[in-house]
């Protein structure tokens, strides 16, 4: 028995939020849109001797996602610095530790 109809669900409901948006004067995109715009950003910085990093579970949309542009591209995923990055929370690390053991002693 197939489960198409989860996809199908999903796109009903993707129209259904971009109808809505648009009925009320919002401007959104959609996920094929979105990819065709990053696709000319990459072409764009590639053209001006940039590279670019992306990830690519972040690009590829979770819908239809083979049917888009960035769907059969790689993306290399190296980081500029300066930069934004992942990193424990200040409370997990060693020096966080004891400062929370110190205060918590505190009555």
């Amino acid at each position: 028995r197939t489960k198409l109809w989860k996809d199908h669900a999903l796109i009903v409901i993707n129209e259904a939020v971009l109808w809505s948006y648009e009925n009320d004067g919002v401007r959104i995109t959609d996920h094929h849109a979105a990819a065709d715009s990053f696709v000319r950003f990459y072409e764009r910085e590639e053209n001006a001797g940039r590279s670019v990093s992306a990830e690519w579970s972040w690009i590829v949309p979770p819908i239809s996602g083979a049917a888009t542009a960035v769907y059969h591209r790689d993306f290399r995923m190296e980081p500029e610095f300066p930069n934004f990055l992942h990193q424990v929370p200040a409370w997990q690390t060693d020096r966080g530790e004891q400062i929370l053991l110190s205060t918590s002693t505190i009555s």
